[in-house]
């Protein structure tokens, strides 16, 4: 009896993902969480006490046999690990540098990448700005060469695709980076390039010019989309998360499309969603109550550039 489905079919990824959804079940019994992503599985847990490392890895032996009972492989030598934490607690506590998964020996890293982003052990974010400023800089270096002989609207075009779309990519997770990381990400978008412009130029007139929104204000753009999305019930995961507002008694506050906060406390008010639901709240009514997200993405970035 084959197992399998021709590779690159449209059916492929929607009997993969079936064949191996009962590994939730495996996953959530010794109380670990997991993402899966395709054939990537990735499993976390918080450290609040001395048995979490203990808990994962017997969730990790578990899912190894479940995997060969079932005709496939949980590959010990492609697993990666890492601490996430802050550097204060890094400096006290006491960490493990290694791990078993699968028969192999895996070495605690200070950073790995997880679908085309790097992640460090304090989430800072460092190493993902570095590595996306050296990609755009490498293309922009090539771009530079043939700039003179191509017009203004196909170097716009190329500028766009090759830089804007790595400065945009998971961009809402730097919503709180250092404010040299952002200044890093700016001198890349300049646009300097694309208008045949020197060193010496601001670089506000420069993204007008492009009809460019700065680093910081696609950050805060992604952010609201993101939230306006999980609003209207997709992703379907991600829903449960977002609360409109509502009163006990009729206010005009319940006619404002606004959400509820979440509750904060000092770990969680930096995230996204805590930041999110607030700031949709500045958000005048018209864009709040967008029919549609691609209604709301327009009108959006239509106030953004009136500011």
């Amino acid at each position: 009896m084959h197992r399998c489905v021709p590779q690159g079919s449209a059916l492929g990824p929607l009997l993969f993902t079936a064949y191996i959804s009962p590994i939730g079940r495996v996953v959530r019994g010794f109380g670990v969480n997991h993402h899966t992503y395709a054939d990537d599985t990735q499993l976390y847990v918080e450290m609040a006490d001395g048995g979490s490392l203990d808990r994962l890895s017997r969730c990790i032996s578990c899912l190894q046999h479940w995997f060969l009972r079932n005709h496939l492989l949980l590959n010990g030598s492609k697993s990666e690990a890492i601490m996430i934490g802050t550097a204060q607690r890094h400096a006290r506590s006491l960490q493990p540098s290694e791990m078993s998964v699968a028969g192999s020996c895996v070495v605690v890293s200070e950073s790995l990448k997880l679908l085309g982003v790097t992640f460090d052990r304090t989430m800072s974010f460092d190493k993902h700005v570095s590595s996306v400023v050296r990609a755009c800089n490498f293309h922009m270096s090539g771009l530079r060469h043939f700039r003179s002989l191509v017009s203004d609207e196909v170097a716009h075009q190329i500028a766009y695709s090759i830089v804007g779309s790595r400065l945009d990519y998971c961009n809402s997770l730097l919503l709180n980076c250092t404010k040299r990381n952002l200044d890093k990400l700016q001198r890349v978008q300049m646009g300097r390039v694309v208008c045949n412009s020197s060193r010496l130029t601001p670089a506000e007139p420069l993204l007008w010019s492009l009809h460019w929104l700065s680093v910081s204000q696609r950050i805060n753009y992604k952010l609201a989309n993101l939230i306006s999305a999980i609003s209207r019930h997709q992703p379907i995961y991600l829903a449960h998360l977002i609360r409109p507002y509502s009163q006990s008694r009729s206010l005009r506050s319940s006619t404002q499309s606004s959400f509820r906060s979440p509750a904060q406390h000092r770990h969680c008010c930096s995230s996204f969603l805590c930041h999110g639901t607030k700031d949709s709240g500045t958000l005048p009514l018209s864009c709040r109550s967008a029919p549609s997200v691609n209604i709301f993405k327009n009108r959006l970035k239509t106030l953004v550039f009136s500011l």
